[in-house]
């Protein structure tokens, strides 16, 4: 008598008593062991659609001109918008289907009027992850594109300063420590189309200005503290021959 997982039973039980017309056989349980298994493949990412870029690969991309927002829309799957929109659009997607974030905060502009223009400066940018699908349930009800753009750290050791000026948009910015634990970032930019622009025509110009402040602390022992601000103004400027209206 045999059977799998089980011992064989001693023949001196299985020795019938006299008079007795039935056998009843207990089989005790043998645990067999196994050969050890052993599974290994590449952790797959969290996030599989998610492309990862540098502000050195964003600022460089050709006919950009260094903007972050415009780089990113040189990538597969999407495409700007048009005219004066200054949205853009991917994998077919209404504009208002994407999200853009900064630091976790949605930006609801993220392009001027213009449309070739962000709406956040460049420089303070880190990285950007895109996704053009396939993202994780923390982004909501968004249906188009996800950009989760992420802000840099402000220089610890030194200030800072640097002023562009030019005939069509003109930028400053500042940062560096404040006292020994503090650092801070501020810069702003403002367009100048409407007092460069002198066509006898009638004449619609868009006007554009935002502004980024982030103030950082390190004066906790094993935390970081950090606050960001930021803002846009857009606008169009009507240039007549008789009266000029904003």
């Amino acid at each position: 008598i045999a059977a799998i997982n089980y011992k064989r039973p001693d023949p001196m039980d299985l020795i019938l008593e006299e008079k007795s017309p039935t056998l009843t056989i207990y089989l005790e349980p043998e645990p067999i062991a196994m050969m050890e298994i052993v599974v290994e493949t590449e952790r797959k990412p969290p996030d599989p659609g998610r492309q990862t870029l540098k502000q050195e690969e964003l600022t460089q991309v050709a006919g950009t001109g260094g903007d972050v927002m415009m780089a990113i829309q040189t990538l597969p799957g999407v495409a700007p918008r048009g005219g004066f929109s200054g949205t853009f659009l991917t994998r077919a997607s209404g504009p208002l289907d994407n999200t853009v974030l900064l630091d976790q905060m949605p930006i609801m502009q993220a392009n001027h009027v213009i449309g070739s223009v962000s709406t956040i400066n460049s420089d303070l940018i880190d990285s950007a992850d895109f996704y053009a699908g396939g993202f994780s349930a923390r982004y909501g009800n968004t249906m188009g594109g996800v950009i989760d753009l992420t802000s840099r750290d402000i220089w610890t050791d030194r200030i800072g300063v640097r002023i562009d000026i030019n005939p069509t948009v003109s930028e400053g910015r500042i940062e560096g420590p404040v006292g020994e634990n503090y650092q801070i970032y501020a810069a702003a930019r403002r367009s100048f189309l409407q007092y460069i622009i002198s066509d006898p025509e009638t004449t619609v110009i868009p006007i554009f200005n935002d502004y980024q402040v982030k103030w950082n602390t390190t004066h906790l022992s094993r935390h970081q503290l950090s606050f960001l601000s930021f803002g846009s103004y857009d606008s169009f400027f009507l240039k007549t021959n008789e009266v000029d209206a904003q």
